[in-house]
């Protein structure tokens, strides 16, 4: 957070040599390798795995894996989907199991300061037969596809610089786009510089 705290304090010298708040814009650039370091981390909590069904000693359904992709305007997922439906016997479990790779694909969008994923749908599946359930079972997945950017930029500046205080008001998000495995937006706000107290 170094970088936001000279940021801060160079926005907020510009600030107050203006006598008045200042408008920005800045150009928020996500790589495919961070948002796939973000998305398992909030949602593949076990192990790296996001369970659909709670798991037992010998029965497991998850998807593990995901890696985030950004191209011609969508965001797609590929993930590692498992399962397993035993029985112990004899203290080891016995049962069919299934293990097999999928991809999906929906639109980015803006909700005021909230980034997300829309119209999610399987672009890519190793056993058909799956389809149907799982298109149901990934759209909770896909709705935690979401990021509140302004809470994120007001977080970085919310701290105290050299005894003044920034607060960021009008943040608008414009721009968005999905291409070369980067997701770019262009991030519009007002910056207000302040006494700390």
């Amino acid at each position: 957070m170094r970088w936001a705290r000279r940021l801060a304090a160079a926005m907020l010298l510009l600030s107050c040599a203006l006598a008045a708040p200042a408008s920005h814009a800045v150009e928020l650039i996500l790589t495919a390798r961070a948002a796939t370091r973000a998305f398992s981390e909030a949602s593949f909590k076990r192990d790296g795995k996001h369970d659909l069904i709670q798991p037992s000693t010998c029965d497991y359904t998850y998807l593990e894996r995901p890696e985030v992709g950004f191209a011609n305007d969508r965001v797609t997922i590929r993930l590692h989907f498992a399962a397993r439906a035993g029985q112990e016997v004899a203290g080891q479990c016995v049962g069919p199991g299934e293990a097999f790779w999928l991809t999906i694909s929906g639109t980015p969008y803006v909700d005021g300061a909230i980034v997300g994923v829309k119209d999610a749908h399987i672009v890519e599946i190793d056993n058909p037969s799956y389809r149907v359930l799982l298109e149901a079972a990934l759209q909770g997945l896909v709705r935690g596809l979401r990021h509140d950017v302004g809470a994120s930029v007001r977080e970085a500046f919310a701290k105290d610089v050299n005894h003044y205080r920034l607060s960021v008001n009008n943040l608008a998000i414009t721009n968005l786009r999905a291409r070369d495995n980067l997701l770019r937006a262009t991030i519009d706000f007002e910056l207000t510089g302040d006494a700390a107290q």
